[in-house]
């Protein structure tokens, strides 16, 4: 499964801002409320893509940008990001992050977990390892993608759920990480 997703965005990978952009964007609007009222700490971008996160950032909340991480998969979408000079990308699995323990504050995920099917529990599992205690994890799957077991594998892997929202075609989850 992580061949074909890889795959598929290393093909897409010169057109994906063309096409996605504006709904990406969207999905960011949605959390502007977070972005100006939490303090900006260290961050990761998990499923960074071509970085466009840290281009929206950029524009409205640049002081986040110095705290930017993302990560992808994908070499493809990496390299679109590299062209764009976003810094800190670097292609890595979200179920096998290379950085120490404790490490961030605060990871996002834009519509990468519903494409995991059997391995949401181990990237779950690893973004909580690197995720510092009481850190938060916001993520998004789309909604057709939902099911109950998404539920069940947050509280299996020491998240609190906090807080739930519809947007688009996205469903959101807001987690605290309460691992001892």
């Amino acid at each position: 499964m992580k061949d074909i997703l890889t795959n598929s965005y290393n093909k897409s990978s010169s057109n994906y801002d063309e096409q996605f952009k504006e709904l990406q964007w969207k999905k960011y609007n949605a959390l502007d409320d977070f972005f100006q009222v939490k303090k900006r700490k260290m961050f990761l971008d998990a499923g960074a893509g071509t970085g466009l996160l840290y281009e929206y950032l950029n524009k409205k909340y640049p002081a986040w940008c110095s705290f930017y991480n993302g990560v992808d998969i994908s070499p493809g979408m990496i390299r679109e990001g590299q062209k764009k000079s976003i810094p800190h990308l670097s292609i890595m699995d979200i179920e096998e992050l290379n950085y120490p323990h404790n490490y961030f504050d605060y990871v996002f995920s834009f519509t990468v977990i519903g494409l995991l099917d059997q391995s949401v529990n181990s990237a779950l599992t690893e973004i909580n390892r690197v995720l510092k205690k009481e850190g938060i994890l916001v993520f998004s799957i789309l909604k057709k993608n939902v099911t109950n077991n998404i539920y069940e594998e947050i509280g299996n892997t020491n998240f609190s759920l906090l807080n739930t929202f519809d947007h688009g075609q996205d469903f959101f989850f807001l987690c605290k990480n309460i691992k001892k």
